[in-house]
């Protein structure tokens, strides 16, 4: 159904009325509460560590421009560049699969509470173009175009 549950059952007796109460508590836990490798993905050290990765990318990608115009590609400090682009691009792509499987749907739509009133449709539209995540669409199409344009 969605939701995982966490119960434990306490069980007291009275011994003046002979009676059992019994008391059943449950907790459920939302389908979209963050899981421990969304907590981890999310963590200060590895947004660093993606962030630094992004930035010594776009170190490499001056290099190897650099090193293209300069040289030509047939130059082993191109093959170097080029070594190092498909390094960073296993890593983004390792790191984008690691976020769609932490963050499942939350990755490209906001969840909305649900308005009890009756809404018009363009106001209901706007509303759901509200909930939209630019930046999980955008992170994706960033790695398909890198991997179309190094690996295809």
């Amino acid at each position: 159904d969605g939701m995982s549950r966490n119960s434990s059952i306490l069980v007291s007796v009275r011994s003046e009325e002979d009676t059992i109460a019994v008391a059943v508590r449950t907790r459920f836990e939302p389908e979209d509460a963050p899981t421990n490798l969304a907590k981890w993905l999310n963590s200060d050290v590895v947004e660093i560590f993606f962030g630094a990765v992004i930035a010594i990318n776009a170190i490499v990608i001056g290099v190897q421009i650099e090193v293209d115009l300069r040289f030509g590609d047939g130059h082993a400090a191109y093959y170097i560049c080029y070594g190092l682009q498909c390094l960073f691009l296993m890593v983004f792509v390792i790191e984008l699969t690691l976020r769609m499987c932490a963050e499942r749907s939350r990755m490209f739509w906001r969840r909305m509470p649900k308005v009890d009133c009756e809404e018009s449709c363009w106001t209901k539209m706007v509303r759901q173009l509200g909930r939209i995540r630019l930046e999980g669409y955008f992170d994706v199409a960033i790695v398909v175009i890198s991997v179309t344009d190094l690996w295809v």
